[in-house]
């Protein structure tokens, strides 16, 4: 399986696609943020964070520290 290049698209794209993600999961956010460091960096803006839903956030992460 062939798969996408993602960080050779514009940042502003990227950012576009992590505010997705944290839109649809919380969990797969912190994945993104876990992938490497440029996806780190985005997900820490503060604009993404209003994207996910409160109440969709998993009450016990079973996730390093360095993620957060």
């Amino acid at each position: 399986m062939d798969y996408f290049p993602i960080l050779e698209l514009p940042e502003e794209i990227q950012a576009l696609v992590v505010e997705r993600v944290a839109g649809n999961s919380f969990t797969d956010l912190y994945g993104l943020r876990a992938s490497c460091m440029s996806m780190k960096a985005l997900a820490e803006r503060s604009r993404v964070n209003h994207f996910y839903y409160v109440l969709s956030v998993p009450r016990r992460l079973n996730m390093s520290s360095e993620l957060f």
